[in-house]
């Protein structure tokens, strides 16, 4: 079974960084798949290798465990004031698309 992710925040599979919370140096994608919601970023160049094998999961992590980290990042982000009631809405509602492909 292969899950899929509504667009939205990518997380690194080496050190967990993603599109709003980049490396502490600065950070870009040298692999990424927002369908999955996982890349690997610049400062993680040694997990190319397990992103080239197939690899998207950081450590164990399953696809509801990415979900959780997007919706919790989303309320984060509405607590701090960054987004507006609306954007909060509609964000939950796409992270809710979540569908799976068997």
């Amino acid at each position: 079974m292969n899950y899929k992710l509504a667009p939205g925040v990518a997380y690194c599979i080496g050190c967990g960084c993603q599109d709003h919370h980049a490396c502490e140096n600065g950070c870009w994608w040298l692999r990424v798949d927002y369908e999955v919601a996982s890349g690997v970023c610049s400062e993680c160049e040694k997990h190319v290798n397990r992103w080239d094998a197939g690899e998207r999961w950081r450590n164990t992590q399953a696809p509801a465990d990415i979900a959780c980290q997007n919706i919790a990042h989303v309320v984060q982000e509405r607590i701090a004031g960054r987004l507006d009631g609306e954007q909060f809405q509609q964000t939950l509602q796409a992270l809710n698309g979540m569908s799976k492909e068997e």
